[in-house]
């Protein structure tokens, strides 16, 4: 898709279960100029799309995700109910730092934005942002790789 250079800001949804791999992995995303949501569950997913009143462009999906649809059942739901949405469906940690890695590159070619059925009166979403951290868009999905293992690593230590 092309991009306008008065196209808004292309909206991600980040279902990803694991709480610390969630977060460093929005805000790489958001350093790359997206807007994300996160959700933690399908069913959590599942509610963004019918009650935030956002509309997503891009779902970035791990395939472990937890609740009764998992990550499989939620990329068929989009795929059924959202037809529009862009799917990225990963199966690791690696993967899914390397799908980010790849929409982060495309955001910066242009080649993502919001499409002209968004709504202008439409609420923003208004995510707790991390702290920042060493993140930076262009950088490789190994070093969100392991920035996210660092941060386990150091949850662990202090459990």
């Amino acid at each position: 898709m092309s991009r306008r250079p008065d196209a808004p800001t292309a909206l991600a949804l980040l279902a990803e279960p694991d709480v610390i791999a969630r977060h460093t992995l929005a805000e790489f995303l958001r350093n790359c100029g997206l807007h994300v949501v996160e959700a933690a569950t399908s069913e959590a997913a599942i509610a963004v799309f019918n009650e935030s009143g956002f509309d997503i462009d891009i779902l970035l999906c791990d395939a472990k995700l937890g609740g009764e649809l998992g990550g499989f059942g939620l990329a068929r739901w989009v795929r059924e109910h959202r037809p529009a949405v862009d799917i990225e469906l990963t199966g690791s940690l690696a993967a899914t730092a390397g799908a980010a890695h790849e929409i982060c590159e495309e955001v910066s070619k242009g080649e993502v934005s919001k499409p002209d059925h968004s709504k202008s009166d439409q609420p923003k979403p208004d995510q707790w942002r991390p702290e920042p951290s060493k993140l930076r868009p262009g950088e490789d999905p190994q070093s969100v790789v392991d920035r996210i293992l660092q941060l386990r690593a150091a949850r662990d230590r202090n459990r």
